[in-house]
């Protein structure tokens, strides 16, 4: 079967570790040991999964859906969507074109029956569960890191420097 890859890392940081080679990789092995032909892969740098305006991803699905390919294959269901409607939408659309979404570490998705969908449905509703909960909690840590004066930023803002973690004006400025 031919099949394309897809991985994606959400952040910049991760773009210059190994994530986007790990999930490649484990894709490449999970694909051969299937049989299936790996004809492209697509990489996401720096992108969220939380929505589907990723041009990666579209390229993706429309290399699929034109006859490219006949499957998708992902690392894991939460790099194609972390957003429930975009995954169930996504997951509609390959399938009304006889096409699949594949996880290399989540067999367990990986055939169009019932439990099948109703397991995925499960899975990428708690990917968005945990994608929402995760930007809840790091807002609510910035919220707490700017009533103490510490700055979260990388680069303080015009007129104002880092001492030990906290915003001091910069009189040279």
């Amino acid at each position: 079967m031919k099949t394309v890859i897809y991985a994606l890392v959400s952040t910049q940081e991760q773009v210059s570790g190994y994530s986007l080679d790990a999930q490649t990789e484990l894709c490449k092995k999970w694909a051969s040991e299937q049989g299936h032909e790996v004809v492209e892969v697509f990489t996401e740098q720096g992108q969220s999964a939380r929505t589907d305006k990723r041009p990666a991803f579209i390229q993706a699905i429309n290399f699929v859906r034109v006859g490219g390919a006949e499957a998708i294959l992902v690392h894991k269901l939460d790099r194609f969507a972390r957003n429930l409607q975009d995954y169930l939408g996504y997951r509609h659309l390959l399938e009304k074109s006889g096409r699949q979404l594949l996880s290399a570490s989540e067999p367990f998705l990986n055939d169009v029956s019932p439990e099948s969908r109703m397991v995925a449905s499960i899975i990428g509703a708690v990917a968005e569960y945990t994608s929402d909960n995760i930007g809840r909690e790091s807002r609510k840590g910035r919220a707490h890191m700017a009533r103490s004066g510490t700055w979260h930023g990388s680069i303080p803002p015009i007129g104002y420097k880092r001492v030990d973690k906290k915003l001091v004006i910069d009189d040279d400025k």
